[in-house]
């Protein structure tokens, strides 16, 4: 008998996951958002210049500070998938980056640092 009210007990759980999942979907997407409006405006470029194929360094650095801060909450594969379709390793490849850069660049700490500020910020609005 025990172990049919655990079983019911998980199935309640469960559902409570699923629409917990079904409601965070929409604030991902607008945390994705935010996150990109926020990269943009510290590294003075677009969302196309963020998610475009160019390689000039002032994209790139802001691509890797986008997969560092949006692995909070993302996975690599949705992290890729934001920035252009790119692939998951491409992404995790960039968080990467920003750990090498970050404390090692000063130009591009400030930055970062910059965006964690703004980042802090939305988080608590």
């Amino acid at each position: 008998m025990k172990d049919k009210q655990v079983i019911e007990e998980l199935r309640g759980i469960e559902k409570q996951i699923a629409d917990l999942r079904f409601r965070l979907s929409d604030n991902k997407q607008r945390y994705l958002g935010r996150l990109a409006e926020i990269i943009c405006e510290v590294f003075n470029i677009t969302e196309e210049q963020l998610t475009g194929p160019e390689r000039n360094p002032e994209y790139t650095d802001a691509r890797f500070a986008f997969s560092f801060f949006a692995r909070k909450h993302f996975t690599w594969k949705e992290i890729g998938e934001a920035l252009g379709d790119r692939d998951h390793s491409t992404a995790k490849y960039q968080h990467t980056r920003y750990l090498e850069l970050h404390g090692t660049d000063l130009v591009f700490t400030q930055k970062a640092d910059q965006v964690q500020a703004k980042i802090t910020e939305y988080e608590y609005e």
